[in-house]
């Protein structure tokens, strides 16, 4: 009774800015207790791939912000094709992206870090740990709810965002198609952040 006041109290709090994030934390909120339990909500690698989708396009939006300087190579770099891979390299593959996330601008480290922290360095050490599409799932809609974060806090607010939670509905893909979309994702923001970098030390050049 008390968790669930307790998540009505949240919806409430946050649902008036923007109820899909509400949406997003909420499926975050039900992680076991155990690393050891595994978290099988009915979805499947085709969700997944939905998201990371959406992940890319937050980062070409982003991209197109900020205006960086390798903006068309970002939009243009190519899917690759990956094979043999599993959920749980899949969810490796995530952990990796969000380490590089955390670099960005008004990134969200500290606020949500809970999740991709407490429980993940056990659940890819342990071969006996049972990773499913649905606990990929919820690690990358967290990454997602980050990576859109970050692209609304640096637009002060005036980027739309809704769009990046509106998944489009795909069909038999696979743990290696949704590890070719995080590789993808991760292959954009390392060139963004080396733009970045090379903007910041311009800068400084500049102001010698």
């Amino acid at each position: 009774m008390r968790a669930t006041s307790k998540l009505n109290g949240f919806f409430c709090q946050i649902g008036r800015k923007n109820n899909l994030f509400a949406i997003a934390f909420f499926l975050l909120a039900f992680l076991p207790s155990s690393p050891s339990q595994a978290i099988e909500l009915g979805l499947t690698p085709s969700d997944v791939y939905g998201l990371w989708t959406n992940v890319n396009s937050a980062l070409i939006s982003f991209s197109k912000q900020q205006n960086i300087d390798k903006q068309q190579r970002i939009t243009a770099l190519p899917l690759k094709t990956f094979n043999n891979k599993k959920p749980k390299d899949v969810l490796a593959r995530v952990a990796k992206f969000r380490t590089k996330l955390i670099e960005l601008p008004f990134s969200t480290k500290g606020r949500t870090e809970g999740l991709l922290t407490k429980e993940l360095s056990f659940l890819l050490r342990d071969s006996q740990a049972l990773v499913t599409p649905s606990l990929v799932f919820l690690h990358s809609g967290q990454v997602l709810v980050e990576t859109v974060t970050v692209l609304s806090h640096n637009s002060h607010g005036k980027s739309p965002i809704g769009s990046f939670f509106i998944f489009e509905k795909f069909r038999e893909k696979t743990p290696s198609n949704v590890y070719g979309q995080v590789d993808l994702a991760h292959r954009r923001l390392e060139l963004i952040l080396e733009s970045i970098k090379a903007q910041k030390l311009e800068i400084t050049r500049l102001q010698e």
